[in-house]
């Protein structure tokens, strides 16, 4: 049986080309992706590997291209539609709004060994591109989805949750 970190850069191993997690990833250049077949094709198997990891582990709520080795700016995240869930992906994401109010949430990643506390915006908006190339908007989403979404916007810029963790320190 597989497990989890067999899939995901592990921070700090040295066995792992662990800085990537460390390095701002790459935007999805979306000129590229509607024009060019073959760059559409890398991108394509970037998500679909993405989505096969999303759905051996339901433990995952989301996913971003740099913790599974890829340097580019994609999130995968679940979404429950009626009774069935369907992974959605994130070209580029950018938060464009947020809330003043910050929470303080114990925070896990598949590339972390230990949980973190961090501070999440009570809600944010993003844009972003869809998987056709549209720019879209998502606003207010809070809760779980929010979270989740700001732990992956924090992987595609080399944010990892021990760099954000409240405790450090104390």
């Amino acid at each position: 049986m597989s497990k989890i970190k067999d899939y995901f850069i592990q921070d700090n191993d040295p066995e792992d080309d662990y800085q990537i997690l460390h390095q701002e990833a790459a935007n999805v250049n979306i000129r590229l992706y509607l024009n060019n077949s073959d760059y559409r094709r890398i991108i394509y198997h970037v998500i679909t590997y993405m989505e096969i990891i999303l759905k051996r582990f339901p433990e995952l709520s989301g996913i971003s291209a740099p913790t599974i080795g890829f340097p580019f700016k994609i999130i995968g995240i679940k979404e429950i539609k009626g009774i069935k869930e369907e992974v959605k992906f994130l070209f580029n994401p950018v938060i464009t709004n947020k809330s003043n109010i910050k929470n303080r949430v114990q925070s896990n990643c598949a590339s972390v060994k230990d949980k973190a506390d961090v501070q999440r915006f009570d809600w944010i908006t993003i844009e972003f591109h869809n998987t056709k190339g549209q720019k879209q908007q998502w606003p207010d989403i809070r809760g779980k989805t929010s979270n989740v979404l700001q732990h992956e916007i924090h992987h595609i810029e080399g944010i990892v949750i021990t760099d954000l963790d409240t405790t450090k320190g104390k």
